[in-house]
């Protein structure tokens, strides 16, 4: 006869059997020993552990990448910087003339081995009319309540059909009657059609406001200039004063000065557009300087 402690080890033992029984193979191994639970571990439950780790990773990476192609959501900068380049239908080695930066700097972006630095983030931005949060972190802008700005353009358009208005209203003033008051005219115009463009980009979309900027300047820097320059040469080289364009009274000394008007009139338009225009030279750094342009 068993006594009561055996009896009860030999139940344990039959619970043990049958509960262990239900368990998988590599899980049976275990619980049979749970004093040396790590020595007596099976290698097949652990690779069948790391194979189902391994295929979860994996299906977790696909519903990431497919996201991102299907919503976009799980861009990063490379994705969203290559996607604003082809929207702009512009190549590579075009992003680098604007940006200041070789062509393999942008390849390399566009792949992700590299990420512009705050400077060209920013360039980046501007060149593209989209916030540096969307470059960075895709966070589009939220909307804004009420009325939206106007678009620069609108503003630029306006101030500069002023400026010109001006301009040409003086010059049909004075031809006419020969009066100081159509060149005070044509100067409170230019004045009125620069406030309509200070005022306009106080309350433009910030968005648009670079390119706006830009395009307003690469224009009045021909118009703004002329009744100023022709009231100096008029002054100093004896034409009539208060002319709002430079006049000649046939000698030689105002010869002269009509020609120096236009030197420097068509120089000061020359190098503002320059200025406007420039890019930086591009740099190639030294680890690039061995790589094919693709």
């Amino acid at each position: 006869m068993l006594d009561n402690s055996a009896q009860k080890t030999i139940s344990r033992q039959k619970e043990s059997a049958v509960r262990d029984a239900r368990l998988p193979k590599c899980t049976r191994r275990l619980t049979l020993f749970p004093h040396k639970l790590v020595a007596y571990r099976p290698s097949f439950c652990y690779n069948q552990s790391v194979d189902s780790e391994k295929k979860e990773s994996e299906d977790s990476s696909g519903l990431l990448r497919k996201q991102g192609e299907e919503g976009g959501k799980s861009m990063n900068i490379a994705d969203r910087i290559q996607q604003l380049r082809k929207k702009k239908g512009i190549s590579q080695e075009e992003l680098a003339e604007r940006i200041g930066i070789s062509r393999q700097a942008v390849s390399k972006w566009e792949s992700g081995q590299t990420m512009p630095d705050l400077e060209k983030v920013i360039l980046l931005s501007e060149y593209f009319e989209v916030t540096t949060d969307y470059l960075l972190k895709g966070v589009e802008p939220a909307p804004e309540e009420g009325r939206r700005g106007l678009h620069a353009g609108v503003f630029v358009i306006v101030g500069t059909v002023v400026n010109l208005a001006g301009l040409i209203l003086a010059a049909l003033i004075w031809y006419e009657k020969q009066t100081a008051g159509a060149t005070a005219a044509g100067l409170i115009l230019m004045a009125a059609g620069c406030a309509v463009y200070g005022i306009g980009m106080l309350q433009a979309d910030e968005r648009t406001k670079a390119g706006a900027r830009r395009n307003f300047w690469a224009v009045n820097v021909w118009i703004l200039p002329f009744i100023p320059l022709s009231l100096v040469y008029n002054i100093l080289f004896g034409g009539i004063g208060t002319a709002p364009y430079p006049t000649l009274n046939y000698s030689l000394w105002t010869f002269a000065g009509f020609a120096l008007f236009w030197i420097i009139y068509i120089g000061i338009g020359t190098a503002a557009e320059l200025a406007l225009h420039r890019r930086p030279p591009v740099q190639k750094p030294a680890q690039e300087a061995g790589q094919q342009p693709k």
